[in-house]
């Protein structure tokens, strides 16, 4: 009788109030809502968001969910919804989606693109989550993605000197091809990162030159070898830095699969680069 019982009943309960440490949980993988570029549209945080509770919490109840939702929004516009009575499941979505519209977001990469500051001071990995992002707002269009693509090369040409040609020689590009095309330009960009942390830290060779950047320096080295793990590391340093715009785990995973194989891609390069130097005619 208590088997049947048991098998009549739901396999797993509704969770009406909010499990215990939930909002850390969910704040270590979404980054609260900012309401502004380059932080994720409304849409976009929203759907990211429900993904991670989806994750973590498959059985919350609706008014947790809520709940946990204004928990997660900035200071400033969670005070502002409080103060305004938009605190509600009838005015709460309503009021985000009018307040916060997607096309604050167009205008803003369309004057960051257009002004050369989309990518200043960013990494290569924080430049290409940036690159979709900017191309998914402006419309998703053959023409942006070719357009913020342009200027992402454009961003990083000097570590592209070496690249492979057709980085560069294309008519356009539609949101469907930007993925692997921008996985090619970071791998592109961290094989240049490597040669030149591979020249910069070899014993008896001092910080190099524009002109002679990707090139071997003439001069007498010693022969003490570099440590691939010191070269790893200071082209790691460039992939510390999060990415805007964090999505579920699912992705930060991939995230995680596709640095790993990129920093093996790495290792095997530099110690192409240390037979090359030990290799070189001339060298005690």
């Amino acid at each position: 009788m208590s088997t049947q019982q048991h098998l009549s009943s739901p396999p797993q309960a509704i969770q009406h109030g909010l499990p215990s440490g939930a909002l850390d949980t969910l704040l270590k993988n979404v980054k609260p809502f900012t309401g502004k570029p380059p932080g994720p549209t409304w849409e976009s945080w929203t759907t990211s968001l429900t993904a991670t509770i989806e994750d973590y919490y498959p059985q919350m109840s609706t008014g947790a969910r809520f709940r946990l939702k204004i928990a997660l929004l900035q200071d400033d516009i969670r005070d502002l919804i409080i103060k305004s009575g938009k605190d509600t499941t009838e005015h709460f979505e309503p009021f985000m989606t009018t307040t916060y519209l997607t096309s604050l977001w167009a205008d803003y990469y369309d004057t960051a693109l257009h002004s050369g500051t989309l990518f200043k001071g960013k990494n290569i990995h924080v430049a290409c989550s940036i690159a979709s992002d900017a191309a998914w707002q402006l419309g998703g269009t053959s023409h942006w993605c070719t357009q913020v693509t342009k200027a992402l090369l454009a961003e990083f040409h000097m570590d592209l000197e070496q690249a492979p040609h057709e980085l560069w020689n294309f008519m356009e590009y539609t949101a469907g091809e930007m993925d692997e095309h921008f996985k090619s330009i970071t791998q592109a960009v961290l094989a240049s990162q490597a040669r030149q942390a591979a020249l910069r830290t070899a014993p008896g060779q001092g910080p190099l030159g524009q002109e002679s950047r990707g090139q071997p320096a003439s001069g007498t080295r010693d022969t003490g070898p570099t440590t691939i793990e010191s070269i790893v590391a200071a082209v790691l340093a460039t992939m510390k830095e999060e990415t805007p715009n964090p999505s579920n785990r699912g992705k930060a995973r991939r995230r995680k699969d596709r640095q790993a194989k990129i920093m093996a891609d790495l290792q095997a390069e530099v110690k192409h680069l240390h037979q090359q130097v030990n290799d070189k005619p001339g060298k005690a």
